[in-house]
């Protein structure tokens, strides 16, 4: 069992805190951070070095900046990444204080199970996903506006997850394109807070 943490950067200083969320996380089960650095950013390197002795990091460089929400990126990542699992977070966001340790404890009860868990945005208090929604061969994007990627963990099974697509709502689509590749049952909706979101908008794409 192992926990891979996938994380594209275009080098903000908010990368810090991300990576800081996830260093003081008190698991049993190996964690490793997948670093992107999408358009291979000074200040992305530096944080990889910096907590490269605390955190298990497999580092990526990408000398083009794709301005594609981390769409390339992240799809990179499936070629290093060593994990039993895959989980997702954005270098402007962070763990919940006992995030890290709610996701481990899940994959390992029920490791072929994917969860949709909640987030909560910076400032507004809001949580994401509000309301459950309909995750289907039928499904509507604009139904599931407040659906995001750190939100979601799932399997590492060859073949069974999708792409993530370079145009928005590029998480939605990832999500769905991923459960329809397992039994109906598969996915459990949890309502633990794993992570604090912050809405940062558009810069570089991301």
């Amino acid at each position: 069992m192992k926990l891979s943490i996938i994380i594209p950067t275009i080098g903000r200083e908010t990368l810090d805190a991300t990576l800081n969320s996830i260093r003081f996380s008190h698991v049993t089960v190996p964690i490793e951070v997948v670093l992107v650095n999408d358009g291979n950013h000074p200040a992305a390197f530096d944080l990889y070095l910096k907590y490269q002795r605390d955190l298990e990091i497999n580092y990526l460089s990408l000398d083009t900046m794709h301005n594609d929400f981390g769409a390339h990126a992240r799809n990179m990542a499936y070629r290093v990444a060593t994990g039993t699992h895959f989980a997702y977070m954005d270098d402007d966001d962070i763990y919940s204080l006992g995030g890290v340790e709610t996701i481990i404890a899940d994959i390992t009860a029920q490791p072929t199970k994917l969860f949709l868990y909640k987030c909560l945005w910076f400032w507004t208090g809001l949580h994401v996903w509000s309301t459950k929604g309909d995750l289907s061969r039928n499904f509507q994007p604009n139904k599931l506006l407040n659906l995001i990627g750190q939100c979601f963990v799932h399997p590492h099974l060859k073949f069974k997850y999708g792409y993530w697509r370079p145009e928005w709502p590029h998480e939605i689509y990832f999500i769905n394109e991923t459960l329809l590749h397992h039994p109906p049952d598969s996915l459990i909706w949890r309502e633990d807070v794993i992570a604090h979101i912050r809405p940062t908008g558009k810069e570089g794409g991301y």
